[in-house]
């Protein structure tokens, strides 16, 4: 009868207990501490790489949850998917687990992960439950599924169950969700725009557009605001379709001006999204004066659908911009292959470049490689006169920041 058990409670993936013995836990245990964790936009990794590179990292990421919770006190559960669960027995205290669940989320955000020939950058979630005498155990598994959900429309990647709290940040979601629908519904997702000034040549006008949102009494919001509701909910690529839209009419308004737009990796992943990006060129006259820019990363690298993506843009005329360049997944032959016309440099590198020589060592090599390779640098955050002055002696192309110019709508722009 207990091989029977086993069999039936034991994930033969990961080799943990399933979803139906923390479940039998749950009702015999005494504690009630417990977290879910769960593996950031695993869809995609299935998807983009086939489903035995998912189980791999399922099962590598199942081993560095063994690994730091390897103490009996804790115990590992594979919920199915990409979902894990650890129950936590009585003899730890409610800080220390807070502290266990921070911490796991510093390690795990991100991880890479070496799956065959591939070494993957993944992220998690986690929905954490602390002892709470006025909660009944069989609604404890919900109530984690409950932070989970938070964890992922918040700025952090973990959050702890509050009955009050959760009942705060679902109002305060559902009322961002009413506002972005009626901005969507009503033509209030609207672009405010930050100059990227020309060292080289003081008559070249060229700016970012930068999403907001219009609220009642011409309230606007940031994407800070809105941005990971938007995800939640899927409206996130109907906003990218809205801004693109809106620079196409303004570029079409300006014939002097030029544009650059965000694209997100959710963005270029989706087929529709690309191929209504691509109408809007088609119908317009002002391809050659919009640059898109990208975040860096192995998956756009990796992706044949991205790439012809880019390489179509570019054939109607836009350019190509790598953004956030110099931290993280860096290089130069990743620029090589996808083409850019211009790297964006990190601003954790710009910040304070002014008293850092080794970041000003760094951006003086990345300027000098990408000079050889024609592909002019742009210099973000520059946010003082201090930062402006070295980083122009430092040879970069272009400046953005707030010290050149706050973003602002563009009504109020000096064309």
């Amino acid at each position: 009868m207990n091989i029977e058990k086993t069999i039936c409670t034991l994930d033969n993936l990961t080799f943990f207990p399933n979803r139906l013995e923390l479940i039998d836990d749950l009702n015999t245990m005494s504690s009630k501490k417990m977290m879910i964790i769960d593996i950031d936009k695993f869809s995609d990794i299935n998807s983009m790489f086939s489903e035995i590179i998912g189980d791999e990292i399922i099962r590598q990421f199942a081993h560095k949850i063994s690994q730091t919770f390897s103490d009996l006190k804790f115990k590992k559960y594979h919920l199915g998917g990409d979902s894990f669960a650890v129950l936590v027995d009585d003899m730890v205290d409610t800080n220390s687990f807070k502290e266990d669940v921070v911490l796991f989320s510093a390690f795990v955000n991100p991880i890479k992960l070496k799956c065959y020939d591939i070494e993957l950058s993944v992220r998690a979630s986690i929905g954490a439950v602390l002892e709470d005498e006025h909660e009944i155990k069989s609604s404890c598994l919900v109530m984690a599924f409950d932070a989970l959900k938070l964890s992922k429309i918040s700025s952090k990647n973990y959050h702890f169950y509050n009955s009050n709290n959760k009942a705060i940040d679902l109002s305060k979601n559902l009322d961002m969700l009413r506002i972005l629908e009626d901005a969507l519904d009503n033509n209030k997702v609207i672009c405010y725009y930050q100059q990227i000034q020309d060292l080289n040549d003081s008559t070249f006008k060229k700016y970012e557009a930068l999403v907001r949102i219009k609220g009642a009494g011409d309230k606007i919001y940031q994407p800070c605001e809105f941005m990971d509701v938007a995800s939640s909910v899927r409206l996130y690529l109907k906003i990218t379709s809205c801004v693109v839209k809106n620079v196409i009419k303004k570029a079409e308004e300006l014939p002097e001006c030029f544009f650059s737009i965000n694209l997100s990796y959710e963005d270029l992943k989706d087929a529709t999204t690309k191929s209504d990006i691509i109408a809007m060129l088609n119908n317009s006259t002002c391809a050659e004066r919009l640059t898109f820019e990208i975040l860096e990363s192995i998956e756009i690298e990796n992706s044949k659908s991205v790439n012809g993506f880019l390489q179509h843009i570019r054939k109607l005329g836009c350019k190509v911009a790598i953004d956030d360049f110099g931290t993280g997944y860096s290089n130069f032959a990743y620029l090589l292959k996808l083409q850019v016309d211009f790297i964006k440099l990190d601003g954790s590198l710009i910040k304070n470049i002014d008293k850092d020589e080794n970041a000003q060592k760094v951006v003086k090599a990345i300027i000098a490689i990408a000079s050889t390779m024609n592909i002019k640098v742009i210099t973000e955050y520059v946010c003082s006169k201090e930062v402006y002055d070295t980083v122009k002696q430092l040879n970069t192309d272009f400046v953005q920041g707030n010290y050149i110019s706050k973003p602002i709508a563009l009504d109020y722009l000096d064309i």
